[in-house]
């Protein structure tokens, strides 16, 4: 066994090979139990810290992925670098849910602007099978007046999707121009 700092708690690894350290039996069974008794959080995230994302490997590398899921009565604005959700209760935000330790909260109430440029609220979002969890979100606490709302369909967010909406072709058809030939 390996004992290795990681912030305040100690971290007991197993390497499967025998290696000895110089701890008292009492200091082991309160590592153990620090470890054993570690309060975890759910974390929903819908942009920059999602799993494809350079951020997301950063603060939430350690963290479990719990699934895909939908988090409804907020819509997402597309606020150039990164994204936002605000209240919108015909809305809803795809994104993916996460299991953290209190030190990674921590971390990402820094990296989020906590506070200041979001809020870390509580909120309900469910999966395909419609099961429900309580979660922490960051809320956007700013105005998106003259923001982009990205859409459902073209959820979830990632850099540039504003430049990649612009790319499609929006045509409305009736009647005869349904007809394929016209094409």
């Amino acid at each position: 066994m390996i004992l290795q700092n990681k912030g305040n708690i100690q971290e007991i690894l197993s390497h499967g090979e025998s290696k000895y350290c110089s701890v008292s039996a009492d200091t082991m069974r309160r590592l153990l139990k620090m470890m054993e008794t570690q309060e975890t959080f759910n974390l929903f995230v819908y942009g920059s810290l999602m799993r494809n994302s350079r951020k997301g490997n950063t603060y939430l590398g350690g963290a479990d992925f719990i699934g895909d899921f939908v988090l409804p009565g907020y819509a997402l604005y597309d606020l150039d670098y990164y994204p936002g959700i605000v209240e919108d209760e015909n809305e809803k935000v795809k994104g993916e849910l996460y299991s953290v330790t209190q030190e990674m909260l921590d971390a990402i109430d820094v990296y989020e602007g906590e506070g200041s440029l979001y809020r870390r609220l509580k909120v309900l979002v469910h999966d395909e099978e419609n099961n429900e969890k309580e979660t922490f979100t960051y809320v956007y606490n700013r105005s998106v007046s003259g923001k982009r709302k990205i859409d459902f369909c073209f959820q979830p967010w990632f850099e540039g999707i504003t430049d990649y909406m612009k790319n499609f072709v929006w045509y409305a058809c009736y009647g005869s121009n349904l007809d394929r030939e016209r094409f």
